[in-house]
């Protein structure tokens, strides 16, 4: 795992907590791809969550040079009208621009709510937000609501990567998403990976980028500690 380094610094909140972050790389290169401040509850109240990303992306020039943020959203964000705005308020307030987040919502959650969602991702969209689409259930994806979204990267689950290297129908399945992502110019992507047999796998079917267990010895809060 020695090509996969993160020479990155940790992000300390102003009250002092240590925010924790995962890193996603380029699997065929070893960069950092971007690193995710993840959430333990996507319904974790608005100015909590806000106040999170704030923190990140107050520091995130010293986290690395290239790249972006993913964080998980869920139904607050598509569910209220003026949120893109205020988020977009909130990343030139920082510094950043809003093209330096990379926002990921759950595929089912976007079919549950319909048409409100897709008008809500076409405003986060038009204000420079990076958009991606976590796909929680390979067998039961929504491909042709899908088309409609305005969507940057596709997002594997973890499920679907474990299966991968010991059933043949799933690996079809994983290949037949890379393609369908390609065609619609979205970048394929793969969270769980626990080995480098996946993870190879998964690179040579053209998964651009990949996270999971697999990394964890690297630690992006603990890479200067």
């Amino acid at each position: 795992m020695s090509q996969f380094s993160a020479q990155v610094f940790p992000v300390i909140g102003s009250d002092g907590r240590k925010i924790a972050l995962s890193p996603l790389f380029q699997l065929d290169t070893g960069n950092l791809a971007a690193v995710e401040l993840p959430f333990d509850n996507l319904h974790v109240q608005d100015d909590a969550r806000l106040l999170s990303l704030s923190e990140v992306l107050r520091t995130s020039g010293a986290i690395f040079a290239t790249g972006f943020v993913c964080a998980p959203m869920g139904i607050q964000e598509l569910a209220t009208p003026r949120l893109p705005e205020i988020m977009a308020a909130l990343c030139r307030s920082m510094g950043t621009e809003p093209a330096s987040l990379c926002l990921f919502f759950p595929d089912t959650l976007c079919l549950k709510l319909g048409l409100p969602a897709l008008e809500q991702l076409l405003r986060f969209k038009r204000l420079g937000f990076r958009l991606g689409l976590d796909i929680e259930n390979l067998n039961c994806m929504p491909g042709l609501f899908i088309e409609k979204l305005p969507v940057d990267v596709l997002r594997l689950s973890t499920m679907d990567t474990l299966a991968l290297t010991e059933d043949p129908e799933a690996a079809c399945a994983v290949l037949d998403f890379i393609r369908y992502a390609g065609n619609l110019l979205m970048l394929p992507a793969a969270k769980g990976l626990s080995s480098s047999g996946q993870m190879n796998m998964l690179r040579d079917m053209g998964v651009r980028i990949g996270q999971g267990p697999l990394f964890s010895s690297t630690s992006l809060t603990d890479a200067t500690s």
